[in-house]
């Protein structure tokens, strides 16, 4: 009996510890997350005219000035489109975007099947060094757009 209580501590401690030590990594791994919507999608061949609204995280550690985010295609990963600048973007704090895309049809299936668009955020940092980081999205029916 004393040993299954031995193992289950020691199992317990483990635990505890893997999981402080990848939230010590998460901040590095991921530091743009949030959220994603589509409306008014309309077709025009094989294009699609839509909005896509995005409420992003900033989890980097640190303050982010003149940032740009930026739509890629699926296919080559070549710029679509770009968000106005984010003049200022704090660290632990969101941002809320809003524009009008044309995207191919193709890619707009891929979202539709649950693969989330492709955004990047390009920054410098303090030190000059111009980073671009892609963004961890999920899909929300909805944002509000303030």
């Amino acid at each position: 009996m004393q040993n299954r209580k031995q193992r289950g501590c020691r199992l317990a401690a483990f635990v505890v510890v893997l999981a402080l030590a990848s939230s010590a990594f998460a901040s590095g791994g991921r530091d743009f997350a949030g959220y994603y919507a589509i409306s008014h999608a309309q077709q025009a061949g094989d294009n699609i005219t839509l909005t896509l609204t995005l409420q992003i995280f900033n989890h980097s550690d640190a303050d982010i000035k003149n940032a740009m985010v930026a739509l890629h295609h699926a296919q080559d990963t070549a710029v679509q489109g770009s968000y106005a600048v984010i003049k200022s973007f704090p660290d632990q704090r969101d941002v809320r975007l809003s524009r009008e895309f044309t995207v191919p049809v193709r890619d707009f299936d891929r979202w539709k099947m649950g693969m989330p668009p492709i955004l990047t955020v390009r920054y410098k940092d303090a030190h000059g060094t111009t980073w671009t980081k892609s963004i961890q999205l999920s899909r929300r029916a909805e944002l509000p757009t303030s």
